[in-house]
């Protein structure tokens, strides 16, 4: 578990290629490290260095299309247990970049899924029994002309269904609007 042997695993019989098995021809493949990894308690024994997690699971690249640069073709993991998901940005040679926070409060956030349409993320919401959608439908304009690009959108907490606040950065310093749309389209908040 995480960059080195964890209790009883190493000795744990498995259907097929067990621990024993490496480096055998059975199962030549090199160990690698894992890029990311948050220890259950300590956040000065992850990698990199400053959370915790419980059950990290990998999910898809974000599409991106409609996302900010930051946002885009990042790999999606989560932690079931506490309910976040993350997005791993990496370098040509595998070496983590950033990591973003995309969700705090998923829910028990399971199997991912692009939208081949809209670029947009979805998930199951196993605590709740829900199917969930991430998207990005962020504009900004400035006396009628295109505004500088939103750096950052922030909704807390993500996802919500109940009161939510938003923080939005942009490039440069501008007047900026936001419109809240429900799933099927409707626009449920305007302001300011």
């Amino acid at each position: 578990e995480g960059p080195r042997p964890a209790g009883g695993y190493g000795v744990a019989s498995s259907a097929h290629s067990g621990c024993a098995t490496i480096g055998t021809a059975e199962n030549p493949a090199a160990v690698r490290d894992p890029l990311v990894v948050f220890h259950h308690l300590a956040p000065d024994s992850s990698r990199p260095l400053g959370a915790t997690g419980d059950v990290m699971i990998g999910g898809v690249f974000t599409d991106g299309r409609l996302w900010p640069s930051p946002y885009r073709n990042r790999y999606v993991f989560r932690d079931h247990t506490m309910g976040w998901l993350k997005l791993l940005e990496t370098d040509a040679n595998d070496r983590v970049v950033s990591i973003l926070d995309l969700a705090t409060d998923a829910q028990g956030p399971s199997s991912f899924a692009n939208d081949p349409t809209t670029g947009d993320l979805w998930y199951a919401s196993l605590w709740n029994g829900q199917i969930r959608r991430i998207s990005w439908a962020a504009t900004a304009s400035v006396n009628g002309a295109v505004a500088p690009p939103i750096a950052r959108l922030a909704p807390h907490p993500n996802p919500s269904a109940g009161a939510v606040a938003f923080e939005i950065e942009l490039a440069r310093a501008s007047e900026a609007s936001l419109r809240v749309l429900d799933v099927g389209g409707r626009e449920i908040w305007r302001g300011p």
